[in-house]
């Protein structure tokens, strides 16, 4: 590790994407520490359109030169969350990642192959998985890439460097707002001193603003229905004019500032571009000033089924994380970032309503990636640390699964024993015990295919019932004896490497907050489908919902129940199912299926009811059972469990010196 000299930070954005450039600089004192640098994806520019051209000789193309004439294909927009990219979006996404690095690296001669990592960013609302996807699509792209950050913690951290946007520590320390605009969503955190940050994401970005300008644009022009047409006839033009609709927009934004009176015209000669010389002449005619971008604030777009102008979209993103994340009353300071911050409006309605003069920073575009380097550098120059310190405490969760791993399986079999009473026993048998009565002698006991046919088709539903249990009840379990028990520990040992060495100079009495509680997402199944659905009766949780129920009903009316067809693959179910209805049919004592009259079944229900307790006592054994004898189930609750601790220690450790450092620097 010590042979890597550099970082590069990279944000990737879905409209814009900049980058920076660090020093590791092992063995420097943190007052020696250099600030990251702007790294020039293109010679002469702090940022990049987040644009991709292909040209018909195969080269690709990127920023302004991706609209040159000759391109074959052309796409903006493209960049998502992986789950919800389609291949085209997936494959822009890699070749633009990889020209953006193989840019950097023509432009920096200090950067080999070997002396550099990258770090990345994403936005809040995306899950592990989809963060773990984004890595693997950096790793696609050949980038070299180490780790990746939340980009509004990223923000957040750069403001908090001394001197950076003039934020007094005393705001940072009662409650900052980070508000990270993008051009496809809208990021919160909240940092209150050495308190647990809140994140927050949605989908709320400034390509919103530039699809309603293309939109009038394309409206209010002399000729549209030739433009439609050349739209049609070239694919990339209509990318092309929506691109030329957020540079008016960014163009208008900067200037009016100074001049709220500026007016932007851009006419996009698409005959030129695409030498087209033909009249009438192809003209896309872009105009923005202040009336026309007003009235564009108030015409209704819809986003998750809701139907409102963009002014009232993002005040119910902001009740929304008030009522539910922090209240208007906790907030002392805003800070603004990312591109879209630019827009006049975003600091007019975040003024207003919360009664805050927020603050924003001179280059907002390139916040994220300056605070994504000082994240990373602080990462790297504790991989000793971090290394020791989870040695130190991993034998306490091999510990606490041995001790306390009874508490999970006995909160697991009560769950699945609520619910195979309460919502299987209970209504299919009422629904039994109230089949109405027909002249014919068979009327419940047609009823009971019924109940066959409802068993197959509640398969699933019943498999993923009890995978949720068990997943529920593994993450609550982790949070308590992992999370919540360990990490203490945790903290008191980053203490004292606080003290050490570097440290010293600043902090003989460091106290270092907890790291933000990592999220436990358990996203992949404790336990499988071939766990399951891969073995008999005696031995499946699943099994344990089919079969145990009616054996106990049935016991408890003394009635013989035959098993039939019981098999160890996963057809089990339908034969089992043919077996309740034999077992139902063995109820009336004869082979002609007599009706049971609706009294005697009313008098079976009372007696299910009441011999609930024993019931829900008998499948919570026989389910705790099994699970205390499923190795496979243990061994992935140690896995997650390490998995969370590793997390907090990687940022417990990593956010204790990255604060002094940038309190220090």
């Amino acid at each position: 590790m010590k042979n890597i000299e550099y970082i590069v930070a990279i944000d990737f954005g879905h409209g814009e994407t900049s980058a920076t450039k660090c020093h590791v600089s092992w063995g420097t004192r943190i007052e020696q520490l250099e600030k990251p640098e702007i790294s020039r994806i293109v010679l002469g520019k702090d940022k990049i359109v987040s644009c991709i051209g292909y040209t018909c000789d195969g080269r690709i193309l990127i920023d302004e030169l991706a609209l040159s004439g000759d391109v074959e294909k052309f796409q903006i927009g493209f960049k998502g969350k992986p789950s919800e990219m389609d291949d085209d979006e997936t494959k822009c996404f890699v070749d633009f990642m990889n020209a953006v690095y193989n840019q950097i690296r023509a432009n920096d001669k200090l950067l080999n192959d070997d002396n550099h990592v990258v770090y990345i960013a994403h936005p809040s609302g995306w899950s592990l998985n989809d963060r773990e996807d984004y890595l693997e699509l950096t790793r696609k792209a050949k980038i070299p890439c180490a780790g990746i950050n939340l980009e509004s913690r990223a923000a957040s951290i750069y403001a908090k460097a001394k001197g950076t946007m003039g934020i007094p520590s005393n705001i940072i320390n009662n409650g900052l707002l980070v508000l990270d605009f993008g051009s496809s969503t809208l990021d919160f955190t909240y940092f209150k001193g050495l308190n647990k940050p809140v994140d927050y994401g949605c989908n709320l970005g400034a390509s919103i603003i530039e699809k309603l300008i293309f939109s009038d644009a394309l409206d209010n022009t002399s000729n549209k229905e030739i433009i439609l047409k050349f739209f049609h006839e070239y694919e990339t033009s209509e990318k092309k004019c929506e691109l030329e609709c957020r540079k008016a927009k960014e163009d208008f934004c900067s200037k009016y500032v100074n001049s709220p009176e500026t007016i932007v015209c851009n006419d996009v000669n698409l005959g030129v571009l695409y030498h087209d010389f033909s009249r009438p002449k192809k003209s896309f005619d872009i105009l923005l000033k202040r009336d026309i971008i007003e009235g564009l604030l108030q015409k209704p777009f819809e986003i998750n089924g809701r139907l409102a102008d963009f002014r009232n979209h993002l005040i119910e993103e902001l009740d929304y994380f008030s009522k539910k994340y922090v209240s208007k009353e906790q907030i002392s300071g805003i800070l603004l970032t990312g591109g879209a911050s630019q827009m006049y409006f975003i600091q007019d309605i975040i003024d207003e309503y919360y009664d805050l003069k927020s603050f924003r920073d001179n280059n907002p575009s390139t916040c994220i990636a300056k605070g994504i380097a000082l994240i990373a550098r602080s990462d790297l120059r504790t991989t000793k640390e971090r290394k020791e310190i989870y040695s130190e405490v991993i034998d306490d969760v091999k510990s606490a699964i041995n001790n306390e791993y009874s508490e999970l399986i006995d909160a697991v079999a009560t769950d699945i024993s609520d619910y195979v009473y309460d919502d299987i026993i209970i209504p299919i048998f009422r629904k039994w015990k109230e089949y109405p009565q027909y002249p014919s002698a068979y009327s419940s006991y047609q009823y009971l295919y019924q109940v066959e046919n409802k068993l197959k088709d509640e398969k699933g539903s019943i498999r993923n019932k009890s995978k949720y249990i068990i997943n529920n009840q593994s993450k609550l379990w982790i949070e308590k004896n992992i999370v919540k028990t360990i990490t203490p520990k945790v903290d008191a040992l980053i203490n004292e490497y606080c003290k050490e060495e570097n440290f010293k100079k600043f902090n003989k009495n460091v106290k270092v907050h907890s790291a933000n509680y990592p999220e436990i997402e358990i996203e992949d199944d404790i336990v499988s489908d071939r766990l399951i659905d891969g073995i008999n009766i005696a031995g499946a949780i699943i099994g344990i919902i089919y079969a145990i129920p009616f054996y106990i009903v049935l016991s408890v009316i003394n009635a013989p129940l035959k098993w039939l067809g019981i098999t160890d693959d996963n057809d089990w179910v339908e034969d089992f199912c043919g077996g309740i209805v034999d077992g139902f049919a063995s109820i009336a004592g004869d082979p002609k299926h007599k009706d049971y009259s609706q009294n005697k079944r009313d008098k079976m229900f009372s007696s299910l009811k009441d011999k609930k307790y024993e019931i829900k006592q008998k499948v919570k054994s026989e389910v705790r059972s099994n699970l205390l004898s499923n190795n496979e189930m243990k061994e992935k609750i140690e896995s997650e469990a390490s998995k969370v601790l590793k997390e907090y220690v990687d940022e417990a450790i990593s956010f204790a010196r990255l604060d002094i450092e940038i309190s220090n620097n």
